[in-house]
């Protein structure tokens, strides 16, 4: 049975309902261990998403789908790169020519950069006083090695250079965080607002915590972002949550992005290749240029698959996707302002926020 929108509220802190994903339980499978990462024990169980009905309990998808939302003794934990159930069920090690990124999942070695990323981001943030979303609590290893070559199919272009297009192996692994909510401020934009004027005030003070942020962490000033994609993209770095009745925002980042952007160029270690040789490897194998246009497309899935969720709760919406133009130019005005004073806060509180959109799921009593 589906997750109702009140329970994603009241035991999640989901502010905008998504889809009931189910999980399976892989204890059994060989190799797989929980290892903790700081002082918060819980008693999660090695998890991965799986389609099939041999399933154990259920939970709350993410936009991208490669993570999963789960409830552990009262806690909402977040196990990112869990979505691997076909990796496990291949005989001997995962193989792939996708430039070191396994369908669904994290390896090791990622796991663990995107938690120290997060406790990075997460001493800054309290520091100045901002609540976080995210904390970091566990790595799930799964026991089963993902192999790849860095060149993926241009592999037999080094052997013609008397070059070994070396095979790198990591295990497969799901970083968890325990998290006080999970909603992006991306899924706000994606809002018709039931009062344009609150919404727009709400817009703007998240965009003043989140300009604020920015410029604490360190993170070069954006320019501004006139394009609807590129703006959902950005704001898909921020967690929206609830604490004390007070609307915060934090910057968690994007794990999709984190991941395609810690994946090595397979051309970068191998000297021996003549000059213009690596140059068109590096190209092929994706530049700056290819990134942004892999952030484009991964987008506009996240898109149809935010659509999708909405139409599965609250029923299709004949005039197709919205997006709240002033939504996206408040939290921009609201950026520049918190970029340049991270020192001003202005409040967002429940009712204002209920007030701004049509969340009828969530009570204020």
């Amino acid at each position: 049975m589906p997750i109702s929108p009140q329970q994603q509220y009241s035991e999640y802190g989901l502010l905008v309902p998504r889809s009931t994903i189910r999980f399976r339980d892989v204890s059994d499978f060989p190799g797989v261990r929980v290892e903790p990462v700081s002082g918060i024990e819980t008693k999660v169980k090695p998890a991965v998403i799986t389609a099939g009905e041999d399933y154990g309990f259920e939970g709350i998808a993410t936009i991208s789908r490669r993570s999963g939302l789960l409830i552990v003794d009262g806690r909402a934990l977040k196990v990112e790169g869990c979505n691997i159930e076909q990796a496990l069920r291949k005989k001997g090690d995962y193989r792939t020519d996708d430039r070191g990124t396994p369908k669904g999942g994290y390896v090791r070695s990622i796991a663990e950069k995107r938690i120290q990323a997060i406790l990075r981001i997460n001493e800054k943030l309290t520091n100045e006083e901002f609540p976080v979303a995210y904390e970091p609590v566990e790595i799930i290893h799964y026991g089963k090695e993902f192999r790849y070559s860095p060149y993926g199919i241009l592999r037999p272009v080094p052997k013609l250079f008397g070059e070994n297009p070396d095979i790198v192996s990591d295990e497969l692994a799901a970083p968890v965080m325990s998290i006080k909510g999970d909603t992006r401020a991306s899924e706000f934009y994606r809002l018709e607002p039931r009062n344009a004027k609150a919404a727009h005030q709400v817009a703007y003070r998240l965009g003043l915590m989140a300009g604020a942020q920015n410029k604490i962490i360190g993170a070069k000033k954006r320019t501004t972002i006139a394009k609807r994609k590129a703006f959902s993209r950005m704001a898909s770095n921020y967690a929206v949550f609830l604490e004390s009745d007070q609307v915060y925002l934090a910057m968690v980042g994007n794990e999709d992005t984190f991941l395609r952007r810690n994946v090595k160029s397979g051309a970068e270690d191998y000297s021996g290749l003549g000059e213009a040789v690596a140059q068109i490897l590096t190209l092929a194998l994706g530049g700056d240029d290819e990134e942004d246009s892999d952030e484009e497309q991964e987008e506009e899935r996240h898109e149809e698959l935010e659509e999708g969720a909405r139409e599965m709760i609250f029923g299709k919406n004949k005039r197709g996707p919205h997006y709240s133009k002033p939504f996206r130019l408040q939290f921009e005005s609201g950026f520049e302002r918190g970029y340049k004073n991270p020192d001003k806060r202005e409040p967002i509180t429940l009712e204002m926020l209920v007030e701004a959109f049509d969340l009828s799921h969530i009570s204020l009593n």
